[in-house]
């Protein structure tokens, strides 16, 4: 298996995921990432978040998973990739970028900003919370 933070990503890649073809085995926190990165790279944070959460719902929902699908974290997350994206002298490549933020491969990357309690909430779920803890996006 190919180490996802090591490729760069590719157009068919980002196709793959927008039409929800991406094979459910290998759609690990990674990829999600990965998504993310290409989606706001070539879309722009808002038109990116429309496609991502779209193209996301719509893969749960043939995994027959559609319950998974989270919106406070999805929101939040897309925002702080793009937040990175968009600071001077941020990485211009996916590899790079991966190497510069390595906070964000992780899965509880939002807990800085976050608590368990609210983002385990059916309201975080169903609709974007503000966070709850006081932390700068930096």
């Amino acid at each position: 298996m190919t180490d996802q933070t090591q490729t760069p990503i590719t157009s068919q890649e980002l196709d793959m995921f927008l039409r929800s073809s991406i094979d459910p085995a290998r759609f690990s926190h990674v990829v999600h990432l990965r998504m993310a990165y290409a989606t706001i790279r070539h879309h722009g944070l808002e038109t990116g978040l429309h496609l991502y959460r779209h193209a996301l719902c719509r893969f749960l929902e043939q995994v027959g998973k559609p319950d998974r699908y989270h919106v406070t974290v999805t929101t939040a997350f897309m925002a702080v990739v793009a937040d990175r994206m968009g600071r001077d002298g941020a990485p211009d490549s996916w590899v790079e970028f991966h190497a510069a933020n390595p906070d964000l491969s992780r899965r509880d990357c939002l807990s800085r900003w976050y608590s368990p309690e609210l983002l385990d909430s059916d309201q975080a779920r169903r609709s974007f919370v503000l966070p709850d803890r006081a932390s700068s996006l930096h």
